[in-house]
């Protein structure tokens, strides 16, 4: 461990890497059965046409009341709701943030190979659930377009796609992206957007356009909360540290106080939102997916 020795070999070669998907199946198979990824929570499920019943869930406050098994809350003690099973297939369109502010490292990993882990394993999902999945990315312009793709082959084309996508040092133009998706997306999707937001600076901006999109779409806002910047911002003095640690520490609990106003401010507007640390964004990712199937709203 004294020293390190380099040298280079010829005959370079250029390697496609891919991201692995052989530790998706446990993923999958619980995905299948209605499971949430989270809490294990199984409920038992039967496919059915529009009327027929999928699975029981528990009663939560915006269900309608005629979807309330009796029975089940009799047995149960407490209310339980029916959840229908919707055959229709509908598009989802994720929108990637590949900006500056995807280039942060957690656990070994920038934001944006996080968020490429998140959408392999909802792409998966979404496929067998008969869904179609296509993928924009984008940082100063929009970089790179896949059209949506229906069957389980649509997978490794998804996977090859955002194997090539890295994260830039420039700033993120989400207004280009959002007119793209205004002007060319006409089918009612689900549009998911993965990015970060640090202070209320795109706040306005996402707002206003995911009330556009809302009036066609289901838009689902996706932010990559930094760990780092959690750590300081709660964190005490501690023994021996520089006095310039107080500074960092205070400018790290105004910049989450800042982020918090800003994310309060869009769910008042009605922006679904998802603030997520990147190592439980994909089993978070997908138990909102089921959610929002379960509830018929895609």
């Amino acid at each position: 461990g004294l020293f390190w020795l380099q040298g280079r070999c010829g005959n370079a070669f250029l390697v496609k890497v891919i991201p692995d998907l052989s530790g998706l199946r446990g993923r999958i198979k619980a995905a299948r059965a209605g499971r949430s990824l989270e809490s294990g929570a199984h409920p038992s499920l039967r496919r059915g046409g529009e009327a027929e019943l999928d699975y029981l869930r528990e009663y939560r406050q915006d269900d309608e009341p005629r979807r309330i098994d009796w029975k089940a809350s009799c047995r149960l003690g407490r209310p339980v709701t029916k959840v229908l099973r919707s055959e229709t297939s509908r598009n989802v369109i994720f929108l990637l943030d590949r900006g500056r502010l995807m280039t942060a490292e957690q656990d070994g990993l920038s934001s944006l190979d996080h968020a490429v882990n998140a959408l392999l394993l909802l792409s998966r999902v979404a496929l067998e659930t008969g869904d179609s999945v296509g993928v924009g990315v984008f940082s100063d312009s929009v970089k790179a377009e896949l059209a949506p793709l229906r069957g389980r082959a649509g997978i490794r084309r998804i996977a090859a796609f955002l194997a090539a996508q890295e994260p830039e040092f420039v700033e993120s133009n989400y207004e280009l992206a959002f007119e793209r998706l205004l002007t060319r997306l006409k089918k009612r999707s689900l549009i998911i957007l993965v990015s970060d937001m640090v202070d209320d600076m795109n706040a306005e901006l996402f707002g206003r356009y995911f009330s556009a999109l809302s009036r066609r779409h289901v838009p689902l806002l996706v932010l990559l909360r930094d760990s780092l910047l959690e750590d300081w911002a709660q964190s005490g003095p501690r023994r021996g540290e520089a006095a310039s640690c107080e500074y960092s520490r205070a400018a790290a609990r105004d910049m989450s106080a800042a982020r918090a106003k800003a994310l309060a401010r869009l769910r008042a507007r009605g922006v679904m939102v998802l603030d997520v640390l990147p190592n439980k964004l994909s089993a978070s990712l997908v138990d909102s997916y089921l959610d929002l199937k379960s509830r018929a709203l895609i």
